[in-house]
């Protein structure tokens, strides 16, 4: 039990910037917290739906850019900067793996970084903001933080890490696969009773979006790093809340 607590806050610190005691490494902790990555998420957007629910009365442009700040915030850039290092290192890789995997490591944001990133935060804010307007499913702010950390775990299970040294080489090192597929599929069940139709739909396009992400950075580095995986969560929580609120717009 003093495990699985220890890597259920080690996956908390990793992942969020909400004040904790500081988390020593204990060997194995690493690969242990990530099949709590979709735990974290949900605490996450846990705290969305209940600041969504606090500050009801405010006018949704506003509360929505108020969200999309704590969304910021509470990440602490760290899938954000994933995106930013992924959208230089394709622009100036040139199709060449060993140069997209130094552009990835380099500190310097370049245009299509910042492009990258604005666009992303554009994007999610008139998601939220559209997704405030249908109060019925604000509380989908809780699911789709949590499917985007889910999808992480179905692409660590199926690619491999391009790096022999690197801030996800730690999480791989111990991973349990078995056992992330059968979290995996239970996470897909609960999301399936929570509302079937809106369900089925999220997890069509969490499919079709680990497949199509998959394939185009096996094509291009032969597997995933960290900055792979940190970008996958912020397109996948871009992607998913336009899916959900272009069906809402358009059903209900």
């Amino acid at each position: 039990m003093k495990k699985i607590s220890h890597a259920f806050f080690y996956a908390i610190q990793f992942l969020t910037r909400l004040p904790l005691p500081a988390i020593n490494y204990v060997e194995h902790s690493a690969s242990r917290s990530v099949l709590f990555f979709p735990v974290v998420g949900f605490l996450i957007g846990l705290l969305f739906y209940l600041e969504a629910s606090i500050f009801a009365v405010l006018n949704p442009l506003l509360l929505a850019a108020l969200i999309l700040f704590s969304w910021v915030w509470i990440t602490g850039n760290l899938h954000l900067d994933g995106l930013a290092d992924c959208a230089d290192a394709l622009v100036g890789g040139h199709g060449n793996r060993q140069k997209i995997l130094k552009i990835m490591h380099d500190p310097v944001a370049g245009p299509a970084a910042v492009s990258a990133v604005v666009c992303s935060l554009l994007l999610k804010f008139v998601a939220i903001y559209s997704l405030l307007k249908q109060s019925d499913y604000v509380f989908y702010l809780v699911i789709i933080p949590m499917m985007a950390r889910t999808l992480v775990l179905a692409w660590m299970n199926s690619c491999d890490y391009v790096r022999e040294q690197g801030i996800a080489s730690d999480f791989l090192a111990h991973y349990s696969r078995p056992l992330a597929w059968q979290l995996i599929i239970l996470l897909a069940f609960l999301l399936l009773g929570f509302n079937f139709s809106i369900g089925l739909l999220l997890i069509v396009a969490a499919v079709i979006l680990f497949y199509v992400y998959r394939t185009f950075w096996l094509k291009r580095i032969g597997g995933i790093s960290g900055d792979v995986l940190g970008a996958g969560i912020e397109i996948s929580e871009v992607v998913i809340l336009l899916v959900l609120v272009v069906f809402l717009e358009t059903t209900y």
